[in-house]
């Protein structure tokens, strides 16, 4: 069992506003805010300083559970992209040679580790699945029609979509792209993590965003003309500094590590 946000609420500790949400009804907008009823309560932050340089996570992947600092997140919007597409993959990139905005994007290596925190320990989640999806390197998004927001159609196309198992360790890995910025947003990821009862059935989720270094997103050159920067977006601003990714520069893109502690009762 996770505390309902209610809880959480009442009994927080310093290392952070995250908690994995138990099924209960919400509503989103399609726009950013997630407006939520009795599945938990709407967290309000004050606004973060956008963090300035690359730096190596603080967290060691593949290390021992009790050397790790597990970092607490906040959730954010589902937003209006999610497809539940069911496709178990490691590698983005190579799934979809014959897509132009994915294969002529930056590579991106996402190491992801998911942690329940309970006391002053963390233990890795096992066997739950963490879902990631984002725009390619045009800023479009696959298997989706919504004029409003996306113009283009790209029903029937699945990049850029893949969910994981996560192992003994809570530690799963994605070999992506850079995502590229679309008008409305600042770049970022979405990603859901989903706990399953010993006999299949899911018991909770956690729905969140991972958002990238402006600074870093300035050598990407599909990115350098975007219109919203992570300062000048609503959702960010509702958490992100919380929620970004620490990125190392490798030969042939980057590395990024994100480490989620989900708090327990």
């Amino acid at each position: 069992m996770y505390r309902s946000a209610l809880q959480y609420r009442l009994d927080h500790t310093d290392c952070g506003r995250g908690l994995l949400r138990s099924q209960g009804p919400h509503e989103d907008n399609g726009h950013g805010r997630q407006d939520r009823s009795q599945g938990g309560f709407r967290f309000r932050r004050e606004d973060g300083d956008e963090q300035g340089s690359e730096s190596e996570s603080p967290l060691t992947f593949g290390a021992s559970p009790r050397a790790l600092s597990c970092v607490v997140r906040p959730d954010q919007t589902e937003g209006p992209f999610f497809v539940d597409e069911h496709l178990l993959r490691s590698d983005l990139v190579a799934a979809d040679p014959n897509e132009p905005g994915v294969q002529r994007g930056v590579p991106l290596t996402l190491r992801f580790g998911a942690f329940t925190v309970g006391g002053n320990s963390c233990a890795p989640l096992v066997g739950a699945t963490i879902d990631i999806w984002h725009a390619d390197a045009d800023g479009i998004y696959s298997d989706v029609f919504k004029p409003s927001i996306q113009p283009q159609d790209t029903r029937g196309r699945r990049f850029l979509r893949a969910y994981q198992v996560t192992d003994e360790r809570g530690q799963v890995e994605f070999k992506t792209i850079y995502p590229g910025a679309y008008a409305a947003r600042t770049i970022h990821i979405h990603f859901k993590v989903r706990a399953y009862s010993a006999d299949g059935n899911m018991t909770s989720e956690f729905t969140s965003q991972i958002y990238f270094d402006d600074l870093v997103s300035d050598r990407i050159a599909y990115n350098r003309n975007r219109r919203v920067r992570n300062r000048n977006d609503g959702i960010y601003r509702d958490g992100g500094d919380r929620l970004m990714l620490d990125l190392v520069r490798e030969e042939a893109g980057y590395l990024g590590t994100f480490n989620l502690g989900l708090r327990a009762t």
